[in-house]
C-alpha cells in the first residue's frame, strides 16, 4: 500500500466496489490513473499486461503510445474516445466533479456571460458534451441547446438532465461539417485536449458559426519542460493521452495564421 500512488489510494478508498471488477477492467482503471498521475513506468507495465489480456482494447493501445511519447499522433483516435468514455460514463460526474473538483464548465459559463450580456440568447452547441455537465450552466444563454458527443453512454447520462433540445451521437468534426450556419455559440469544455493539431478543428468550427458567433473553449497548457517536445507543432501529447498546447499556438490556430 505504501508504494501505491496517492491518487490511486484515494480512488480505491472512494470507490471500493471498483476493486471487485473483472481483471481487465481493474487493469484499465489502474492504467488510466497511473498514467494520469505521471507514474509512467508502472503505467507502462500495467498497460502491457492489459494489452496481453485484452488485445482489442483501443484505450490500452492508445495510452501505451502516449506513454511512449509518440509524436506521430496529432489527435486521439475515435475508437479510444468511444471506448474510454463509454466505460467511464456511469461514474463520470461523481469522479470528475465530486472527487477532482472539476471547474472548467463554471469558467466557460463566466466567459459566456461576458460575451452574451444583456440577457441575449442564441442557438448553442455543446461540442463534446459528455454527460452534460455544461448543460445546466449554459442553458440560460440558449434559445436552443444541442449536445454532440462520440460516446453513446455519456449521452445517456446527458439525456437524464433534461436540459438539451437535441443530443447527437457523432464524431465532432463530421457533425460540424454538416451543420452550416447552425449556431451562435459553440461551447467546448475539455475537447481541445483530444486534438493536438488545432488548425483543422478551428477550420471546422467556422462554418457552423453564424456571423458574429463565438467559440468558447478550454485548453491544457504545455507543462513545464515540455516546450521542447511541442516545438514546431505547438502541442504535446501527455502520458495521460491528452494534448497540451502552447497558448501562442492556440491563438494562431484560431486567428487563421
Amino acid at each position: 500500500a505504501d508504494a501505491m500512488p496517492q491518487g490511486l489510494q484515494a480512488f480505491v478508498a472512494a470507490h471500493p466496489g471498483d476493486v471487485a471488477k473483472e481483471p481487465d477492467e481493474l487493469l484499465g482503471i489502474t492504467f488510466t490513473l497511473l498514467s494520469a498521475y505521471g507514474h509512467t513506468d508502472a503505467a507502462r507495465r500495467v498497460g502491457e499486461k492489459r494489452v496481453a489480456l485484452c488485445p482489442g482494447s483501443a484505450t490500452a493501445a492508445y495510452l501505451l503510445r502516449a506513454l511512449a511519447g509518440d509524436r506521430e499522433m496529432d489527435r486521439s483516435p475515435d475508437a479510444y474516445l468511444a471506448e474510454y468514455f463509454d466505460g467511464f460514463a456511469a461514474g463520470f460526474d461523481e469522479h470528475l466533479v465530486g472527487t477532482l473538483g472539476y471547474d472548467v464548465p463554471g469558467k466557460l459559463q463566466a466567459a459566456l456571460g461576458r460575451v452574451m450580456a444583456g440577457g441575449w440568447q442564441g442557438d448553442v452547441l455543446d461540442a463534446g458534451c459528455g454527460t452534460g455537465v455544461c448543460g445546466p450552466l449554459v442553458r440560460p444563454f440558449a434559445r436552443t441547446l444541442t449536445g454532440v458527443d462520440l460516446s453513446a453512454k455519456m449521452l445517456e447520462q446527458a439525456r437524464q438532465r433534461s436540459v438539451y433540445d437535441r443530443l447527437v451521437c457523432q464524431e465532432l468534426t463530421a457533425y460540424l461539417a454538416n451543420s452550416p450556419q447552425s449556431a451562435d455559440v459553440v461551447v467546448a469544455a475539455d475537447v481541445m485536449i483530444y486534438f493536438g493539431n488545432l488548425e483543422a478543428l478551428a477550420g471546422a468550427l467556422a462554418p457552423p458559426l453564424r456571423p458574429g458567433g463565438w467559440a468558447v473553449f478550454s485548453t491544457e497548457r504545455v507543462i513545464a519542460g515540455g516546450a521542447e517536445q511541442s516545438a514546431g507543432t505547438g502541442f504535446q501529447l501527455l502520458s495521460s493521452g491528452r494534448f497540451a498546447h502552447d497558448p501562442e499556438y492556440v491563438r494562431a490556430a484560431f486567428a487563421g495564421e
